[in-house]
């Protein structure tokens, strides 16, 4: 007797098989087997994966109804995908576990009982025991007596002569170990630290990671050229020994999640500057789904080890960052990755599915991706920049918003007493007089996008005057220039140069204006930096 075993994961195909008005549903992503499709072949089939809605294991008993179609729709690593229409026959109360098949032997390693040869995880399967068939027959009805003739229907009135009634109690050892993630250090923090341009949100991160060594950090800048393949990693040609491979190469994410995972007494953190000047969207990717982290006191068992707080809630699969975590300890000497060791992690005793053992987690090619618990993302955003990819809400409830004040802090006397270079007023006066006016236009005109057009307090860095044998600091002329007055009048006060500029045609023209030594700089009008001094001698005074 030969039936097939096929497995999903997909939320649709659940959805379609568990709705009792549907009597066929569609399975995509079949691989292999499709010149042995024929029409009526009995199906056990399951449903699988991390972090889904459903318990893992045998959903029910179908008929194949229908010759391998679009075979060939997509192209994998090792065949053609094609889909399959299932009449369903059968459909289970609960879905039956790994476990629920440990007292019947003959089920073992059929991909639908407990494994004790390290099965791969394949969509579609072929059975050809009839004592396994029989078994699984068995479990069956033993949990639904009243399927009996159902069962009789599609495997034959002889199906439960095959195998004797008398079953062997066996549990599996792998099956009762249950392991959890304490050992990981807690640092899954997700925060997008946002303000106006220039009041210090890459210190507030510098800040937060100052005891954190080098190797601990990686930071990355989204711009609109980047990519998911540049974030994540893609496949290139490399030099294997005068010969050329395609060999994946990780991005900076999957460079830091492997540290992290290999690391788990290490806080590890990932850097993401300038976030909403990229596609943030594309360039996560399905990993957008890893930012879902699990809750304090919540655990979600998968593959005999349960994720406790700070794991990502579900898991994706890419056998190329799975690879990637575990290559190196099975690379010979000269094929080890460069500048990275393999932390806790050791060979697994079952080499023969290369996996590897990280403390008490048993990570194989069959485990899926995850971002640990001591792994944070950390991450900056300009509100004021123009032309940037807006972060949608599905996107940013998966983050805590950090707003950076523009506020000087106690340790910036050098940077807010620091004096324009050739005049005598105060970078912190001259940036609050700014901020007002900014503020003031952006009310009077219903500019609700100008307020974040503020100047930072850090917006440009004073530096020590080299004439000055007494440590002051100075805003160069250069950079008031070319720097403040070209922000102004190109970004800022763009849609009201006549309010606040002297005449001048262009940015050029108004340059030629400009005189130091003059309290307006000889360029702004309506502008009395002269108040904000006198407010500050006036305060100072009091105290």
């Amino acid at each position: 007797m030969t039936v097939f075993k096929i497995k999903t994961g997909d939320e649709k195909t659940y959805a379609s098989f568990r709705d009792e008005s549907n009597k066929e549903i569609l399975v995509d992503h079949l691989m292999q087997y499709d010149n042995q499709i024929k029409m009526g072949t009995p199906v056990f089939l399951l449903f699988g994966g991390d972090g889904t809605p459903w318990e893992n294991g045998l959903a029910g008993i179908c008929k194949i109804s229908s010759s391998p179609i679009d075979l060939g729709y997509e192209i994998a690593k090792n065949g053609k995908y094609f889909k399959l229409k299932l009449e369903i026959i059968i459909r289970l109360k609960n879905h039956l576990t790994k476990m629920d098949f440990s007292k019947y032997p003959e089920t073992f390693d059929t991909g639908i009982g407990p494994s004790t040869k390290g099965e791969r995880n394949q969509a579609l399967g072929i059975i050809e025991d009839d004592k396994a068939i029989a078994a699984l027959c068995r479990a069956i009805i033993d949990k639904e007596p009243d399927l009996t003739n159902s069962i009789k229907t599609v495997f034959g009135d002889n199906i439960f002569n095959i195998a004797s009634n008398d079953t062997i109690v066996y549990i599996l050892p792998e099956e009762k170990k249950v392991f959890k993630s304490t050992s990981y250090t807690p640092n899954s923090s997700q925060t997008i630290y946002y303000g106006v341009p220039g009041c210090g949100k890459s210190n507030k991160i510098d800040e937060e990671t100052i005891n954190t060594s080098d190797e601990q950090k990686m930071r990355v800048v989204f711009h609109p050229e980047y990519t998911n393949a540049d974030f994540v990693g893609q496949i290139l040609p490399t030099n294997v020994d005068g010969n050329v491979e395609y060999k994946f190469r990780p991005g900076p994410l999957s460079k830091i999640l492997r540290r992290a995972y290999l690391h788990p007494d290490k806080k590890y953190y990932l850097i993401v500057e300038e976030i909403n000047r990229g596609n943030a969207a594309a360039i996560f990717g399905e990993y957008f789904q890893l930012l879902d982290r699990i809750a304090a006191k919540k655990e979600v068992p998968a593959n005999g080890y349960t994720y406790t707080e700070g794991w990502s809630s579900y898991s994706i699969e890419n056998e190329f960052i799975n690879w990637y975590i575990r290559e190196n300890l099975y690379a010979d000497v000269n094929h080890k990755l460069q500048n990275e060791d393999d932390g806790i992690a050791k060979k697994s005793d079952d080499e023969s599915q290369k996996a590897i053992e990280i403390g008490n987690l048993h990570f194989s090619a069959n485990t899926g991706i995850r971002l640990p618990p001591n792994l944070s993302i950390l991450a900056t955003m300009n509100t004021s920049d123009q032309n940037v990819f807006i972060l949608d809400n599905a996107f940013q409830r998966r983050w805590d918003m950090v707003l950076v004040k523009n506020e000087f802090g106690d340790d910036s006397e050098n940077q807010k007493l620091a004096t324009i270079e050739n005049s005598d007023i105060t970078w912190e006066t001259f940036q609050k007089t700014i901020n007002k006016k900014i503020s003031q236009f952006s009310k009077e005109n219903n500019f609700s996008s100008m307020i974040d057009k503020r100047l930072g307090c850090w917006f440009v860095k004073a530096v020590p005057d080299k004439n000055d044998a007494n440590g002051k600091y100075i805003i160069t002329e250069d950079s008031f220039k070319n720097k403040i007055l070209k922000y102004l009048w190109d970004d800022a006060f763009k849609f009201c140069h006549e309010d606040v500029f002297e005449d001048a045609d262009n940015f050029e023209a108004l340059l030629e204006k400009v005189k130091m030594d003059n309290p307006d700089f000889g360029v702004f009008k309506n502008v009395d930096f002269s108040a904000e001094k006198s407010e500050k001698s006036e305060l100072q005074h009091e105290i």
